[in-house]
């Protein structure tokens, strides 16, 4: 999802590439290519559940269009849901319309804990110099570490604005958010990262996500971070770590509170 901008629509241009040839019904017998392959429909549909789902946290935080790749196999292509002929639907359509329903009827409510900074700047604590142990536990001092504002990036971020340089292989950020009694339900981090990142909660991993975002994407806390959630002063602590290309960190913290019913 791309960073959200006040007055225009936030629109995922591209998603899905979830291949099945399906045999007699392909462009060409063998050779066909997916961006991922399945063997058989109830693997595809499981994924397809999935990114459905993914997408639908996306909606409720204010997407307004994602385009599926893709509607129908095209030559050696087989990411469609239908085949290159037309002539089968590789998920049922009853199943379909089920799982298409959930982006139009009964989103959850988004309740800011900690907000990402796409659409507001935020201040962190950082540092580009490895911390000693124990620099994600709410007790150690930060004082010494740098302030800037989220998101951290440099080079070619799509999808995620940039305000504070950071061009070192990595970096280290910490941040305090406060909670009520009892804490919230339904905890999710929003997170735009590029490469590899770890998030702690009180010191305890909420998350560990590789590879990188080309925006932004919902993840749910961790059930021992939730745990260590307390009401009152909370301090969350990230880490990101970059190799190659474009660099981006920013992370922030909703509740995402589901319909009665679901």
């Amino acid at each position: 999802m791309p960073a959200l901008e006040r007055g225009r629509a936030s629109v995922l241009g591209e998603f899905g590439g979830l291949g099945l040839p399906t045999r007699g019904h392909t462009w060409q017998d063998e050779k066909n290519w997916g961006y991922v392959s399945f063997k058989d429909p109830a693997e595809l549909e499981r994924a397809y559940r999935e990114k459905i789902a993914a997408l639908r946290l996306l909606v409720a935080r204010g997407l307004s269009a994602a385009v599926y790749t893709q509607t129908t196999d095209v030559e050696i292509e087989v990411n469609g849901l239908m085949t290159y002929d037309r002539e089968v639907v590789k998920i049922g359509r009853p199943a379909l319309q089920a799982i298409h329903r959930t982006l139009y009827e009964g989103l959850p409510a988004v309740v800011p804990v900690l907000p990402p900074s796409d659409l507001e700047p935020r201040t962190w604590r950082y540092t580009t110099e490895a911390p000693p142990a124990g620099w994600m536990n709410a007790d150690f001092s930060d004082q010494g570490w740098q302030t800037g504002q989220a998101p951290f990036a440099a080079g070619s971020t799509e999808g995620v604005p940039q305000r504070t340089p950071w061009t070192t292989p990595a970096i280290w950020l910490r941040q305090t958010f406060a909670v009520g009694a009892p804490a919230p339900d339904g905890l999710h981090l929003v997170v735009a990262h590029d490469e590899d990142a770890t998030i702690y909660i009180n010191g305890v991993e909420a998350a560990t996500l590789s590879g990188n975002t080309t925006g932004y994407r919902v993840v749910p806390v961790s059930a021992d971070a939730v745990r260590a959630v307390r009401a009152g002063s909370n301090v969350i602590a990230v880490t990101c770590r970059q190799t190659k290309g474009g660099q981006a960190i920013d992370v922030g913290l909703v509740a995402l509170r589901e319909p009665a019913g679901r």
